[in-house]
């Protein structure tokens, strides 16, 4: 028995209606929700206090909120159901098996010699790891806890595949209640989206139209445009075409009032792409009634095709044929102006992945400058790109470790961090103070969290702001300390500042476009998961605090190599702010870690690390005398 509610109409009536038919077995509910709790909570609570059955609630990939932990039914969180090795296991399930296996299938995705499906690992990566940990917990909890039926309320698209793809290969009744948008709020985005597309793709041709050759006849360097500005004045003698990866019409004005020419993409509509539409969509439709095809998707008993099929059919009808597109605009900007070198900021996303692919048949070199310190990864490790501009020797050893040549890489440093370590801000800490309210005579810790990433199962969504909620509960018994929380740009700021009201209301702060380098020069002690930020830190001799608190093993070794302090319990919070403070022992100790780790990390701090890239480009670029 399967139902599901497509949107969040009559959903109420519809779980009491399930709720009171005759029970095989206990019921299980499975919430996984970005908003809408208010309405889940009110109706739970009063099913709680009106029902006989008392059904098992699991919140999924965060940790039960306050308020439900005040109800008498069984609360749990997902995390709650899984082991360090079933984490570890579906993440090496995900990144070297499912996602990597599919594409080489009597080479359906092949094009001039390459697999195309290899540009998408890094979008089904992501798209798998929390379709297969929620799956994976489903299988736990319905063993441990004796489920006989399942009801899933969600507003994420995440769960609901999964459960069904699990229920289904088991016969087990399930009902399903999707928050979706409305209809207006949705129609109101896609208006909005549309018109922008509209707007970015109309500059962007512009843009394209007005690319020449340079006078000086020298071949363009097609960099990252995120890279322009850390690269400051290396341009000398080199021609830099930016390339702008993101999305969004605000760079693009940037560039177009600047009157700078840039390379964009995704803007084609060219002939060829209908052609590979047409050939992609008939493949597509041979594939899904491919017995041997659809048997690639598969986890220990459960049948995925209705799980991946949405994003494979993206693939074939839409992602495949954009990349063909950006092959024939990378084509066509070949004959505009000779190209040299491409310079970006990772090889693994699709568009870079394109560049790199497309330019490499035109034997064109592909650079990858590093952009953050290198973490514990989940298959992204093999260079794709000829070369790799490192911040240091240990990034060099741990591409090395898994085997990729050493003549890719070349230690220039990190061109941010020229002059960091002498750089002042042009007002003082009194000022910064008055402008967030805070107390210049007290310690300021500085919690700087990250964008959530959909690449580990060890992740959970709200990982940062349970962060955030046990420093405060730890910091509130040291009086002479405050805090400011910088939240990550690509998160959303509101629950740091509801959770901060709740807790605290003075001596605390939320910020989240402000200048990370003044508020590290300014504070005492920064505390992180394993942000680079900590290691902009070390360079301006600020203590640092790992604060750990998942399941999963350091993946930066800020704290084993004593550079800082690692904390994996939240109750031991507390005593490590106090001793960083009051220490001299601790202070001299993390004080030289710190100097050690930025010589394996950072190379030289010596202001010449733009000239070290600009002569790597040079060598790419110019003629070898």
């Amino acid at each position: 028995m399967e139902r599901y509610s497509i949107t969040h109409m009559h959903w109420k009536k519809k779980v009491r209606d399930f709720l009171k038919e005759k029970p095989d077995g206990k019921t299980a509910i499975l919430v996984n929700l970005k908003s809408s709790t208010g309405a889940v909570y009110d109706f739970i609570k009063a099913l709680d206090s009106q029902s006989q059955e008392r059904p098992l609630m699991v919140f999924f990939n965060i940790q039960v909120p306050h308020e439900f932990r005040k109800l008498n039914l069984p609360v749990k969180s997902s995390e709650d159901y899984l082991t360090y090795e079933e984490y570890r296991g579906i993440d090496d399930y995900v990144f070297n098996e499912l996602s990597r296996s599919w594409y080489g299938y009597k080479g359906i995705t092949d094009y001039d010699g390459m697999a195309l499906g290899r540009i998408f690992e890094y979008d089904f990566q992501k798209y798998l790891i929390p379709r297969i940990k929620n799956l994976t917990v489903i299988g736990n909890l319905v063993k441990s806890e004796s489920i006989k039926r399942l009801i899933v309320i969600e507003d994420t698209s995440e769960l609901f595949a999964p459960a069904r793809a699990y229920a289904g290969s088991r016969n087990m009744p399930i009902l399903g209640a999707s928050f979706n948008k409305g209809i207006f709020l949705r129609l109101k985005i896609m208006v909005r989206t549309a018109a922008e597309n509209f707007l970015s793709n109309c500059l962007d041709r512009i843009a394209f139209s007005k690319i020449k050759s340079d006078s000086a006849g020298r071949k363009a360097v097609i960099l990252d445009s995120k890279l322009c500005e850390s690269l400051g004045n290396c341009d000398k003698g080199l021609y830099f075409l930016p390339c702008l990866l993101e999305k969004g019409i605000k760079a693009r004005f940037n560039l177009f009032k600047k009157k700078i020419p840039y390379l964009s993409f995704d803007f084609t509509k060219n002939a060829s792409i209908g052609e590979a539409r047409k050939l992609y969509y008939k493949k597509w439709q041979g594939l899904k009634g491919d017995a041997i095809f659809r048997n690639f998707f598969k986890y220990k008993e459960t049948d995925l095709w209705s799980v991946v099929y949405p994003k494979l059919s993206d693939f074939f009808t839409s992602y495949i044929p954009a990349a063909l597109g950006n092959f024939a605009i990378l084509d066509s900007l070949s004959k505009k102006t000779p190209l040299g070198v491409v310079a970006l900021r990772n090889d693994v996303k699709a568009t870079e992945k394109t560049i790199v692919l497309s330019l490499g048949r035109k034997n064109i070199a592909s650079l990858v400058m590093q952009h953050g310190i290198l973490a514990e990864a989940n298959g992204h490790n093999i260079l794709l790109a000829d070369k790799f501009s490192a911040w240091g020797k240990a990034s060099l050893d741990w591409y090395a470790g898994f085997g990729n040549s050493i003549k890719k890489f070349t230690i220039t440093g990190n061109p941010r961090f020229d002059k960091l370590s002498s750089w002042k801000p042009d007002f003082s800490r009194k000022n910064l103070c008055d402008k967030l309210n805070l107390d210049e005579n007290k310690k300021i810790v500085l919690f700087v969290t990250q964008q959530i990433n959909k690449f580990s199962s060890f992740w959970s969504d709200d990982l940062f702001l349970v962060m955030a909620e046990k420093i405060l509960d730890s910091l509130k018994d040291i009086s002479y300390a405050q805090l400011i929380i910088k939240a990550d740009p690509y998160e959303d700021i509101a629950p740091y500042k509801i959770l901060t009201n709740e807790k605290h209301g003075t001596g605390v702060i939320c910020l989240k476009y402000f200048d990370i380098y003044t508020l590290i020069y300014f504070c005492d002690l920064v505390i992180t998961l394993d942000s680079t930020a900590a290691l902009e830190a070390m360079i301006m001799d600020k203590p640092v605090i790992t604060l750990n608190i998942t399941k999963r093993k350091d993946r930066v070794p800020y704290a084993d190599k004593a550079a800082a302090v690692g904390v994996y319990n939240s109750e031991d919070i507390e005593a490590a702010v106090e001793k960083i403070f009051s220490d001299n022992a601790i202070q001299e100790r993390l004080r030289f870690g710190r100097k050690k780790f930025l010589e394996d990390y950072t190379y030289r701090l010596d202001n010449e690390s733009t000239g070290r890239v600009r002569n790597l480009l040079e060598s790419l670029v110019l003629p070898k005398k």
